[in-house]
C-alpha cells in the first residue's frame, strides 16, 4: 500500500535535524520511502491486551506451543 499524497508532501517538509545534515536531493521520494516502511512495520505489529503491539507471527504454525509444565 501506497502513502496518500498529502502524507508524502508532510512529510517531505525536512526537519530542522534533517535540513543540518544535509537536507535531501529528493524529498518527496525520500518521504514515500519512509512512510512505506513505517506502514510495513506497522501491518507486522498485532495489538495485545494491554492496548500494545506486538510480532504478528508469520504463520500459525510458527508459534511456540508449550505446556505449562515446561514454562517454569
Amino acid at each position: 500500500m501506497s502513502p496518500r499524497e498529502d502524507e508524502v508532501a508532510s512529510r517531505a517538509h525536512l526537519l530542522p535535524e534533517e535540513e543540518a545534515a544535509g537536507g535531501s536531493a529528493d524529498p518527496e521520494a525520500q518521504a514515500e520511502a519512509v512512510l512505506r516502511e513505517s506502514e510495513e512495520r506497522g501491518d507486522a505489529l498485532l495489538p495485545l491486551a494491554d492496548g500494545e503491539q506486538g510480532p504478528r507471527p508469520e504463520d500459525p504454525d510458527d508459534r511456540e506451543h508449550r505446556r505449562s509444565e515446561e514454562t517454569t
